[in-house]
């Protein structure tokens, strides 16, 4: 599996493929959608969509209690794509490590990413399994060498 590094208990070998800075989400027309980076307390002082997903809501909040801050949760969405949708609708803004290709939400509304300012923790992918047999050893071997190849890893 290609996996966030999240809840795996100690039977899964996890080898690391990429390690995801969190990053600001903004509606196109949000003042802070024009600077280059975004600080935390600007996003704290903003109504903030917070994607109520286990594990990632506490990933996001994690990073505004190290900071001290106390983030003004405006939205509580169930899902990845509604928060993005709250967001291009002016309902918020968020913080995400997820990037997916589309920079439209569903309804076709625009999304700006934005880098968060200082050195934060980032969210690792990984390539988890369970070794089994040689003959599932050496198919393993090329799913983890196209995994390193797409995510830019480098080899053992």
């Amino acid at each position: 599996a290609i996996s966030y590094d999240v809840a795996m208990d100690d039977g899964w070998v996890r080898l690391p493929l990429a390690s995801l800075p969190p990053l600001a989400l903004l509606p196109a027309r949000h003042p802070l959608a024009g600077r280059g980076e975004v600080s935390l307390e600007e996003l704290a002082a903003q109504p903030l969509v917070l994607a109520d997903i286990p594990y990632s809501r506490e990933h996001v909040s994690a990073l505004f209690t190290a900071r001290g801050l106390t983030p003004q949760i405006a939205h509580r969405p169930a899902s990845f794509e509604m928060q993005r949708s709250l967001v291009a609708n002016g309902m918020g803004v968020a913080v995400t490590f997820t990037r997916p290709a589309a920079r439209l939400s569903y309804d076709g509304k625009p999304l700006v990413e934005r880098p968060l300012k200082g050195p934060l923790p980032g969210q690792e992918i990984v390539l988890a399994h369970a070794f089994g047999s040689a003959e599932e050893a050496g198919e393993l071997a090329a799913v983890i060498e196209l995994a390193r190849e797409f995510f830019g890893a480098p080899p053992d």
